[in-house]
């Protein structure tokens, strides 16, 4: 790259008196020696470089580090996209206009600083036309770049939110229930997973980097025991260091806004990694803005995913215009995305930061670590989560309310018995069925094994009707059928007997036979929560 003197060696007398002049050494020119070569040398004081370029605005700054990052020069037309334009101007028009003093465009700001040149600079086999850095100023940057790299955050504004909204360890919570609607069979199409709403993408893909999920996307079952049986700290930590790792996880593909085409050379753990650097010197004191953050990082460490001329190779295409997004200036489209997407997303779902709001504010726009973050990121583990429960509860229809903080390993064995029903104000909500039944018998589950689940863990007093009717159903099975026209047929005359005798015979129109009867309309459903207080299971046949 040019040197200082080189570079102004053909500079107009005008140009160097507005340079010397915003540097504040006008005074000290001596007007019988060498201009050129005095004002070269006075900007090579690196005190003086320092307090040049503290007092810049952010944006200036900003333009001088990414050239710096790019080897020390851009090509014009590339440096104005992002930057702005120099208005070409002789000296008379200069005097007039004074853009030392009132730049049009950050462009205009460094190069009456004389922070930045222009010329034909080589480069491969032709001469481009490039706006650099002199020599010295690169070397500064150079070594203030490396400086940057270990440096922590300086001091952003603090805030005090109204509203927090905390992690805990739902992440366990959902990749039980992906697991065993996995080993059920159930389609997974029809699972959420809410409070926090983790994408079943992204769930599938953590669990597989776990080593839960075999190469068929099935459960492991010696791995997923072993991991559900854990303590929860353990288990969770095995999720962040899965993830920390994982190659197969690629945010980068999962951001709704753009797409990444052709065949690149990614590296997410790689970006991952860099992320996470930045967050590891935050303090879990102070609250910080999303917006502030992510322009920060934009001005001091910008290429955690692309540098130099990938910004221009890589093919990222907007999905709402179709256009590609190619050049630094599109940095916020892409690397800003990615970065508010990780701090909304897996950060937050993996216990590393915490969300705030700020005084009316309808969404959570601060952020801070949490106070386990560094444990988590250092691998050990950390107390995340809510406190443990130790029962269910069971009601006399056959339905099963299972809390957040229940024993994973036993909800996975409920959820592999029932039909499973929405979930409610965090409860998991399950229902004993005879078909549920069914398909646990074809996994090779034993009936006694909820009846022993239900004995353990079923909160006091157990419905004696419930494990009546399981005992019932593994002695008989299916029993009793609702069939259309609305019938309810059942395997034995005194099954029909028991109900005719009781209160439930108000629920049938007429008895068929011994073993058949024809149901009131619109009863079907008490009548079948009356036979199962008998002990009685039932299924339901009413398809057309």
């Amino acid at each position: 790259m040019p040197t200082l003197i080189e570079t102004f060696i053909d500079y107009e007398p005008d140009l160097l008196e507005m340079i010397a002049e915003g540097w504040g050494i006008d005074q000290d020119l001596d007007a019988g020696k060498n201009r050129v070569r005095q004002v070269a040398e006075r900007l090579q004081d690196e005190t003086l470089i320092g307090e040049v370029l503290q007092a810049l605005p952010r944006p200036a700054f900003s333009a001088l580090l990414r050239l710096a990052r790019s080897g020390g020069r851009l090509r014009v037309d590339q440096f104005e996209r992002e930057f702005g334009s120099l208005r070409e101007m002789g000296a008379a028009r200069r005097a007039k206009l004074r853009p030392d003093r009132n730049p049009a465009s950050v462009s205009e700001r460094l190069y009456y600083k004389g922070l930045i040149a222009r010329a034909f600079l080589r480069e491969g086999d032709e001469p481009q036309d490039c706006y650099y850095l002199p020599e010295e100023f690169q070397n500064y940057l150079q070594r203030e770049i490396e400086r940057l790299q270990v440096a922590s955050i300086p001091a952003l504004p603090t805030y005090t939110p109204v509203s927090k909204q905390i992690p805990d360890d739902a992440l366990l919570e959902h990749a039980c229930t992906l697991l065993a609607a996995l080993r059920a069979g159930l389609p997974l199409d029809a699972v959420t997973f809410e409070n926090p709403a983790i994408p079943l993408r992204f769930l599938r893909a953590l669990l597989g980097e776990a080593g839960l999920l075999a190469s068929d996307g099935q459960p492991n079952p010696e791995q997923v025991g072993a991991f559900l049986e854990a303590p929860r700290s353990a288990s969770f930590t095995a999720l962040v260091r899965a993830w920390q790792a994982g190659s197969s996880i690629d945010e980068l593909d999962w951001l709704s806004g753009v797409k990444v085409e052709g065949k690149l050379k990614r590296e997410p753990q790689v970006v991952r990694s860099k992320i996470l650097a930045m967050l590891k010197p935050l303090s879990i004191e102070h609250w910080l803005d999303i917006d502030e953050f992510v322009e920060w990082v934009k001005t001091f460490r910008p290429d955690f995913l692309r540098s130099g001329g990938e910004y221009d190779t890589w093919m990222v295409r907007d999905r709402a215009s179709a256009q590609y997004l190619k050049g630094y200036e599109h940095w916020e489209q892409v690397e800003g995305a990615l970065l508010r997407a990780m701090l909304q997303g897996p950060c937050f779902w993996l216990g590393l930061v915490e969300w705030g709001a700020k005084p009316r504010a309808k969404k959570m726009t601060l952020f801070r670590p949490t106070p386990w973050a560094a444990d988590l990121l250092n691998g050990k583990e950390a107390a995340i989560g809510r406190a443990d429960i130790s029962s269910f509860t069971v009601n006399k229809d056959g339905s099963l309310l299972v809390e957040r903080g229940f024993p994973l390993s036993a909800r996975y064995q409920i959820a592999r018995f029932c039909e499973w029903r929405p979930p409610r104000k965090g409860s998991y909500c399950y229902q004993i069925s005879h078909p549920a039944l069914k398909n646990a018998l074809a996994q090779g589950l034993q009936v006694h094994q909820l009846a022993a689940l239900i004995g353990k863990y079923g909160r006091k007093p157990v419905p004696p009707n419930i494990p009546a009717a399981l005992e019932r159903w593994k002695q008989n099975e299916l029993e009793a059928v609702f069939e259309r026209p609305v019938l309810l047929r059942v395997r034995t005359a005194a099954i029909l007997d028991q109900v005719m005798a009781s209160r439930a015979k108000d629920l049938l129109l007429s008895r068929l036979n011994e073993t058949a009867a024809v149901v009131r309309p619109n009863a079907a459903a008490p009548l079948k929560e009356a036979l199962l207080e008998m002990g009685i299971l039932t299924d339901t046949r009413l398809e057309v």
